[in-house]
């Protein structure tokens, strides 16, 4: 399974946006495309604390808000066992998220099996760039995941999203370093789902 890091200044070269990237160099930059295809269910034993466990109230049907909610709290959760504070949902980097996943959800096709970054839309733009358009100042990572619905309710997509994340190995630039960065000052979350299609996007400024 490839996983999504961080892309603003490693790719911030034009070459990146002009050329696409060899499949083998992909491994760090391919899209999170989890088919939940794992059998196995969450146990005690799990890496995530008893807090992170998937909502039994409205699990069939929740709203968008509230999986952003629970994505946090799961983000949050994580943090915490680290010793590091906690994020506060910030309305600019949640505006960013969200048009951001409504984005990859109108354009399937450019992310579930993505040539280059999934870090970059058709237009060529990598996370900065359409964060400084939404008038952030500020650095922000980006964190992009995908699932496949129908199978797995949306709020196990995000509970199994963030697993995956988190079993990322130390010591590397990856979706874990990203979470538990003690430089973050913020986060926004993006949910956008559909067909059989779910993107979750997370930015956290720094």
């Amino acid at each position: 399974m490839n996983f999504i890091s961080d892309v603003n200044s490693a790719q911030r070269a034009t070459s990146l946006i002009q050329n696409a990237i060899p499949q083998a160099t992909l491994s760090l930059l391919t899209m999170l495309v989890l088919q939940f295809c794992c059998q196995s269910p969450v146990t005690a034993s799990d890496p995530l604390s008893t807090a992170q466990r998937i909502p039994v109230s409205n699990a069939a049907n929740p709203s968008t808000d509230e999986l952003e909610r629970y994505c946090l709290s799961l983000i949050n959760d994580s943090r915490k066992t680290g010793g590091l504070p906690v994020l506060q949902q910030d309305s600019a980097l949640s505006g960013l998220a969200r048009k951001y996943a409504e984005y990859m959800l109108a354009h399937p096709e450019h992310y579930v099996r993505p040539r280059v970054s999934p870090h970059l839309d058709l237009e060529g733009h990598i996370p900065m760039d359409r964060a400084r358009a939404a008038g952030i100042t500020t650095e922000v990572h980006e964190n992009l995941g995908m699932g496949t619905r129908g199978a797995k309710t949306d709020y196990e997509l995000v509970y199994f999203q963030h697993k995956t994340m988190m079993s990322e190995p130390d010591g590397q630039h990856n979706h874990k370093s990203i979470i538990l960065d003690a430089e973050a000052h913020g986060v926004g979350i993006g949910i956008a789902r559909g067909g059989r299609y779910f993107f979750l996007v997370e930015e956290f400024g720094h």
